[in-house]
């Protein structure tokens, strides 16, 4: 069975995990293997604003002055290279595809921050990204939106471990 890119495989097995399962009313354990399969494809998924029908809203597209902006406030961490930016544009799934033209990378909310005024300012769209691994294609830009990634913010603060947050 093909879903979304990837090949779910069940099979028998005496190494498996033990899976319940209700047979005849009564719950009792079943071996049961799940394997996923990447299937490579050359063939991109299909842009999604064309998928979904969607119009780009009247925000301002990216320059070369925006660039050199963010190059100034996070040095080495704002990535401009279409083949660095394919991973990110597309989600995990390879359902849809986005055509950003830029991923921003700031390690703190300072940096985080200073980012988003001035998209603020400038009326440029922004689509956050964390490990571009949803199901749903909620982290990959619909048109040409900043992408800003969370993955180099990675230092924790502090932890309430009631809340779990």
């Amino acid at each position: 069975m093909s879903v979304s890119g990837f090949r779910l495989y069940m099979r028998m097995s005496q190494i498996a995990a033990r899976v319940p399962c209700l047979t005849n009313h009564r719950w009792r354990a079943r071996n049961v293997l799940l394997c996923c399969r990447s299937v490579s494809s050359s063939a991109d998924p299909p842009l999604t604003a064309e998928r979904y029908s969607v119009s780009r809203l009247p925000f301002s597209e990216v320059s070369a002055e925006d660039i050199g902006h963010f190059q100034k406030l996070i040095p080495g961490r704002v990535i401009t290279d279409e083949s660095d930016l394919r991973s990110h544009n597309i989600d995990w799934l390879k359902t849809v595809r986005g055509r950003s033209k830029v991923l921003l990378k700031p390690k703190n909310t300072e940096e985080m921050s200073q980012i988003l005024k001035y998209c603020n300012r400038r009326y440029l769209a922004v689509t956050p990204q964390g490990g571009n691994t949803g199901l749903v294609g909620g982290s990959v830009p619909v048109f040409d939106e900043i992408l800003v990634s969370t993955a180099l913010m990675d230092k924790v603060i502090s932890f309430d471990n009631v809340s779990g947050k």
